[in-house]
């Protein structure tokens, strides 16, 4: 498949603080993410690309999917030293970008697939960094596409290390994506595929037509950016080791009220533990300083949870996420509701419950677990995490590293398929997220006043990039702020 990328410029400042090597990616799982209009600042969840306060719906293709974005985003970025995590850094020096909702929700057009902002004073001068950023993904575009998803993301947050789009379709940067596989970003590339009726997205004019067309690289300021050699000047090598953590309680699956949350904590380097933090559905519960690293829950509502446990050195961030399902205590199905089973001392939604275990299912956002699973074929069910017993009725099958809870008889399949047989379509990797987290101090900072070819760019300079997922997508000015799509193509626009 190929989607075509277009951006629309405004003209920017620099930033002005020390790069941030900790890359936060945001579905706005807890009711969505409202954003501000402001200084762009991602630990406020204000930007100065919206002029008004919007609300991004949360990302609604389950967690499994998610957490595949995140590993590819990761993936792509390896070799530098910065961390890509899910788990909120909070006040913490970090970058981030929104991965939810559409474009409407800010006040963009329909079809824009993201959009970051980009500092420069000229073409050739761009900041390499803007401080924490806050760049969105507008997932509802790429409609839960893992690899669109990722590249879409990538593009935002390098365009904030002034990577301009490139010709190479297996990259991140390009306006033209073949997507066959995890993008990757290389030096000696060509900036192109952005041009329309001769101009680039970021307004530079361009040489020849189509896909094919190039144009001078807006960060680099020549024909070609190495990508590579320009993050790591910013980013340098990947070299930060994070500490151990081990979460022993709460395992997956069911828990009752007021379950232990409890944590071991290692540094692997000699740097300090700085703290423990825990938190339920992203809001921070406890800020553990010394050991030992365990509390009892808070009052929560019954249900799925996700309990997230960051330990920090004073370099470097380790995290885990466990989801657990949160019921009335019990000892057996006696215990609980009729519709109710018992599950490791708490009560779950039995089978005759929407999202209950042993529910029919199409992905795991329809079960309260978090989890759907076949047996190979079409019909799917809910299931939840197990390491050796199950409610009454089910059987723990494995399935590689991991069990679920199956039906036996009667409930979600009339036979017990083999462990070999059982094929869960979330992924493990969302029960055990772990991330090594790179914090560093302020670096020196640095101002840049030049003049280009046409006219004087200062302070007040902003440049924006919106991505498009229709192929020609035309956004005009209008008078004071906002965008009004016609014609299909981009058009620059200029405040000041």
């Amino acid at each position: 498949m190929r989607v075509l990328v277009v951006a629309g410029v405004l003209v920017a400042r620099l930033a002005a603080a020390a790069p941030a090597h900790v890359l936060y990616l945001d579905p706005c799982l807890s009711g969505g993410c409202a954003i501000a209009p402001g200084a762009t600042d991602s630990r406020t969840d204000s930007s100065d690309l919206v002029r008004r306060v919007g609300v991004l719906a949360p990302w609604r293709y389950g967690p499994a999917a998610f957490d595949e974005v995140v590993g590819c985003v990761r993936s792509v970025l390896a070799r530098f030293d910065i961390a890509v995590t899910g788990v909120d850094p909070g006040a913490r020096e970090h970058l981030e970008i929104k991965i939810a909702g559409t474009p409407q929700q800010l006040g963009l057009p329909a079809g824009i697939g993201g959009a970051a902002d980009v500092r420069c004073t000229a073409v050739g001068a761009c900041s390499s960094y803007e401080a924490e950023a806050l760049a969105f993904v507008f997932a509802d575009v790429w409609s839960g596409d893992v690899l669109a998803t990722c590249a879409s993301a990538v593009q935002q947050i390098a365009h904030t290390w002034a990577l301009d789009h490139v010709l190479d379709p297996r990259d991140p940067m390009t306006a033209f994506r073949a997507l066959n596989g995890i993008p990757e970003l290389r030096d000696g590339q060509t900036c192109g595929s952005d041009c329309v009726d001769g101009l680039s997205q970021f307004g530079l004019a361009c040489t020849g037509t189509g896909p094919a067309a190039t144009h001078t690289c807006l960060g680099s300021g020549g024909p070609t950016q190495d990508e590579v050699q320009m993050l790591l000047a910013v980013l340098g090598p990947a070299t930060s080791v994070a500490p151990t953590l081990e979460v022993r309680e709460p395992v997956e699956g069911a828990a009752p009220p007021g379950f232990a949350i409890a944590a071991d904590c290692t540094s692997n380097d000699g740097s300090p533990i700085d703290q423990v933090e825990i938190a339920i559905d992203g809001e921070v519960v406890a800020n553990l300083t010394a050991p030992p690293y365990a509390i009892a829950a808070p009052d929560i509502a019954f249900g799925a949870h996700a309990i997230a446990v960051v330990c920090a050195t004073s370099v470097a961030t380790t995290a885990q996420t466990r989801i657990v399902s949160v019921g009335a205590a019990c000892a057996n199905d006696g215990g609980c509701a009729a519709t109710e089973l018992c599950d490791g001392g708490a009560c779950i939604a039995g089978a005759s419950t929407a999202g209950g275990l042993g529910a029919a299912c199409k992905s795991s956002a329809d079960c309260s677990s978090g989890e759907c699973a076949s047996e190979g074929g079409d019909r799917r069910f809910c299931v939840v995490d197990c390491a050796t017993t199950c409610p009454t009725g089910f059987a723990c099958l494995a399935d590689g590293e991991r069990g679920a809870c199956w039906s036996t008889a009667g409930g979600c399949s009339t036979s017990t398929p083999s462990s070999g047989a059982l094929v869960l379509i979330i992924l493990l990797a969302w029960r055990w997220r772990r991330t090594s987290l790179d914090v560093r101090p302020d670096r020196p900072t640095h101002t840049v006043h030049v003049r280009n070819d046409a006219r004087t760019l200062g302070d007040g300079a902003r440049a924006r990039c919106l991505e498009s997922r229709a192929r020609g997508h035309r956004v005009q000015p209008v008078r004071g702020y906002g965008w009004r799509g016609q014609d299909h193509r981009h058009a620059r626009r200029h405040r000041g």
